[in-house]
């Protein structure tokens, strides 16, 4: 076969493949995107955010509110003035907070709303369509807001301090990272002496499984404060989860920081440098010859 009528053959395929292709375009019209059936529009529901407004300032923040100081703190696991100091805040580094009209003139959700419904969500770990009730708040805007205030909770108040030491007569001015074996073998990771033979080994690793021992019972608090940590993670992207930890690691050190006072009225820090409570009172009980017996709190320390 000579080119010319190779050519002649390639044309005449062409020319049948492309009646083929034009006979399925017309005569099916289930190819036409117009043929298609329409999608349902969006129902509007008007939520009355400003029912979920009042009945939160009514219950929380106003004078004589229904719930006091301590239920507030059990229910979002903060007091009520650092939850308006950290709202303060974020409202003015982030426009989302912000109250404003929609396209219809009606007021947006507020920001107490927004932050509180995040709040809710993290304490108690529960979905992100809950409170809708509560706070005529969809699930899209809860998580939208949770991840606004999540960003903001770690621009506004997320600055890691500076460290600085001497180890061996050299200053360090980066952090160290008590890490199991199957970590990378980075220079910032200190892994576990899985066989410690000298005496200084056998140290080291014991203070190393004590710290790590510390760092485990302290991410059981922040566990238990934070439920949404704590149950399997509604959110599934990897970063998302990441930010959300790593606010949840600001707040709990906010509270700790705030409610300091609480912690320091229980006994006298003096009475342990004597091994001896100061402000403990013996108790006493009646054995059954009649004679009252007493209880020492002393103790010693055994090494």
């Amino acid at each position: 076969m000579n080119l010319k009528a190779w050519q002649s053959l390639v044309f005449q395929e062409n020319q049948q493949l492309n009646c083929m292709i034009e006979d399925i375009l017309i005569n099916s019209s289930n190819m036409f995107i117009g043929d298609q059936p329409l999608r349902a529009r969006k129902i509007y529901h008007d939520k009355q955010c400003e029912i979920g407004e009042a009945r939160l300032m009514e219950d929380y923040f106003v004078d004589n509110s229904t719930y006091d100081d301590a239920i507030y703190r059990r229910r979002y696991q903060m007091r009520r003035s650092l939850f308006r100091c950290i709202v303060d805040v974020v409202i003015a580094n982030n426009d989302y907070f912000q109250q404003r009209p929609d396209a219809i003139g009606s007021q947006s959700l507020s920001p107490l709303q927004k932050c509180t419904g995040v709040m809710r969500v993290l304490a108690y770990g529960t979905s992100i369509d809950a409170i809708d009730e509560y706070l005529r708040m969809s699930g899209y805007t809860t998580r939208d807001a949770l991840m606004n205030l999540v960003d903001g909770v770690i621009l506004c108040f997320g600055q890691a301090p500076q460290v600085s030491y001497i180890v061996n007569g050299r200053e360090n001015n980066r952090a160290y990272y008590l890490t199991y074996y199957i970590y990378p073998s980075w220079t910032t990771f200190f892994k576990l002496i899985t066989f410690p033979t000298k005496k200084i080994y056998k140290l080291f690793a014991q203070c190393q499984e004590s710290c790590r021992k510390d760092v485990e019972r302290a991410f059981g608090v922040l566990q238990d404060r934070f439920a949404f940590i704590r149950h399997p993670c509604p959110v599934w992207d990897k970063d998302n989860i990441g930010r959300i930890m790593i606010a949840c690691i600001i707040l709990h050190n906010m509270i700790v920081k705030n409610e300091l006072d609480a912690y320091l009225h229980y006994y006298n820090p003096t009475e342990f440098l004597n091994n001896m409570p100061t402000n403990r009172q013996p108790e006493s009980y009646t054995e059954d010859d009649g004679q009252p017996s007493t209880f020492s709190t002393e103790f010693e320390l055994e090494i």
